[in-house]
């Protein structure tokens, strides 16, 4: 058999006519190669098309004898457990591929599908991920997805140069607290996340209490407008009545305005950063007209702000300011939700919505989704790895967000194949039973099925 391996290797590198080394090919495999298989020769039989492609492979990918020879041995190999030979890449190698026995047709660059039969072929200019979707080249696998430049992965997520990952695979806008991610309002307590009250400060890993002040990661008896921080470091609190301003405090009925303590005019009232004109009132850090109502501001670190007649429920739920919704109506994380909505909250508290009575099931997201929320009638199945996406009873969700019938099959590329089909791409199914994906696109019989 090597008599003939080799016979067949220096035809190749002299170059030969196509015919005569397609006759040599042919001789070596139904000679040698088929005298040392385990099975009947009528068992299996090596059509002109593998030959032809061994050839192909072989002489447009290396170009040394050696590189040859071993593109031929693996060929042998392939061939004997009903595979095909294609390119694999290797990194730091020179050529930067070796051939591999793949359980499909090779792509049209001669490699291998990345992930396997059903995978997909990736171009020049992307790269294979272990899931086996392809990703730009300079982007970075990440669970069903890829990050682009300037992200990194954080398990399944794409998290930016700003954030942390978290050991959760979350990432995180605050520190990490062990292996969660604490909410805007939470502070990290041993490693445990602690909700603050609403009249609360988060600082670090304390709740500072109304009248304190957060200052690096520790909370000072004294309101923040008041809080006067020398040049030298030194903390002092201002009188009540009194507002810091620079490294001095405003004398009573003085409000700061650009660093410098200003009085106010007669009839005025000061407001920490202004003076509210007669007929107003004071309000965190706005003036509000007779009539409306102040929410927020004061004790409740929030930034304050004026209800107007038929807005008076106050919220105070919100992550910097206070809001207000209208008569009847409830808070939502930043939302109003009329009476008979059900408030749906993200995991992270970032994202809510209001879910009406005919959508009342409330639906959070997970994976890539984690942190939206989103709305599906009650007896529809939540497709928690898909923003937005509700499959109705009877159906299962895709990875894509599609619905596909229960005994169905989803696709890798997207889409859904019924039962007793088989997925080829591009949506296109094939019947499993005496067909199967072609090469270029559509379906092919299997030999002798009827």
């Amino acid at each position: 058999m090597e008599h003939h391996f080799d016979d067949l290797t220096r035809s190749l590198a002299h170059g030969i006519s196509r015919r005569e080394a397609l006759w040599r090919v042919g001789r070596f495999v139904g000679g040698a190669l088929l005298s040392t298989l385990s099975v009947p020769t009528q068992a299996w039989a090596v059509s002109r098309r593998q030959i032809r492609q061994c050839l192909r492979l072989c002489r447009r990918n290396f170009s040394t004898r050696r590189e040859r020879r071993f593109c031929f041995f693996v060929c042998r190999q392939c061939w004997k457990t009903r595979r095909t030979p294609c390119l694999f890449p290797l990194d730091d190698a020179d050529p930067p591929y070796f051939v591999s026995c793949c359980d499909t047709e090779c792509c049209d660059d001669d490699f291998c599908p990345c992930g396997g039969v059903g995978g997909t072929c990736c171009t020049a200019d992307e790269v294979c991920c272990a899931d086996g979707s392809c990703c730009p080249a300079d982007h970075e696998c990440c669970g069903e997805g890829c990050c682009p430049p300037g992200q990194f992965c954080c398990g399944v997520h794409c998290c930016t140069e700003e954030q942390n990952c978290c050991g959760d695979g979350r990432c995180c806008d605050t520190p990490c607290c062990g292996l969660h991610c604490c909410g805007p309002n939470e502070v990290c307590q041993n490693g445990v996340c602690i909700l603050c009250a609403v009249d609360e400060t988060p600082c670090l890993t304390q709740c500072c209490a109304p009248g304190e002040t957060c200052l690096n990661g520790e909370c000072i008896s004294c309101p923040a407008p008041q809080l006067l921080q020398r040049a030298n470091g030194d903390l002092l609190c201002c009188p009540p009545e009194q507002v810091a301003c620079g490294e001095i405090c405003c004398a009573p009925g003085e409000v700061c305005r650009f660093g410098t303590c200003e009085s106010c005019p007669p009839g005025t009232t000061p407001c920490q950063t202004g003076c509210c004109p007669e007929g107003t009132f004071c309000c965190g850090d706005f003036c509000c007209n007779e009539g409306t109502s102040c929410c927020g501001g004061g004790g409740s670190n929030l930034a304050g702000v004026c209800c107007p007649p038929g807005r008076s429920v106050c919220c105070t739920d919100g992550l910097i300011s206070a809001y207000c919704c209208p008569d009847g109506g409830t808070c939502c994380k930043g939302r109003c939700c009329e009476p008979e909505d059900v408030c749906c909250i993200g995991s992270t508290d970032l994202f809510s919505t209001c879910c009406p009575p005919e959508r009342s099931q409330c639906c959070a997201g997970e994976g890539l989704a984690e942190g939206f929320v989103w709305c599906c009638p009650d007896d529809w199945l939540c497709c928690s790895g898909h923003r937005n996406a509700c499959c109705p009873p009877g159906f299962q969700c895709c990875p894509d967000g599609t619905c596909c019938p229960g005994d169905g099959t989803c696709c890798p590329d997207g889409g859904c194949c019924p039962r007793g089909s088989v997925c080829c791409g591009n949506g296109v199914c094939c019947p499993a039973e005496g067909y199967f994906c072609c090469p270029e696109e559509g379906c092919c019989r299997v030999e002798g099925h009827a």
